[in-house]
């Protein structure tokens, strides 16, 4: 028994790992239909300090972790776009499937990974 559950405990921390290894960083569109095309309005990268989207990109700064959250960040966004430039708050954070969360004052939009 103690053999079964030893591998079960294992077999869920190694799940539990690779999925927080799938990091907010990528490439992310509305769908997975949209991540076949080679242009969408609605994609957007994410590195380690920016978000590109279609007509418009925002600065990452200051980022914080959130406890009991380990794949969830709270940045400072500084974004550019069509001459403008504006600033909020950002969480970004991943799914069970590695699929992008962004949660603004503004609301909360998900966006499904192409790579």
């Amino acid at each position: 028994m103690r053999l079964i559950s030893f591998t079960l405990i294992a077999a869920l921390l190694t799940t539990a790992t690779s999925l927080s290894a799938q990091s907010t960083t990528g490439i992310f569109d509305i769908s997975k239909e949209a991540c076949s095309h080679e242009f969408s309005d609605g994609r957007l990268e994410v590195t380690l300090t920016a978000i590109q989207f279609w007509e418009s990109s925002c600065d990452l700064t200051n980022p914080t972790n959130l406890r009991g959250l380990p794949d969830a960040k709270l940045y400072d966004a500084v974004c550019y776009g069509e001459g403008e430039e504006w600033t909020y708050r950002v969480m970004l954070a991943t799914d069970y499937r590695g699929d992008l969360i962004r949660y603004t004052q503004e609301g909360a939009w998900t966006s499904v990974r192409c790579q």
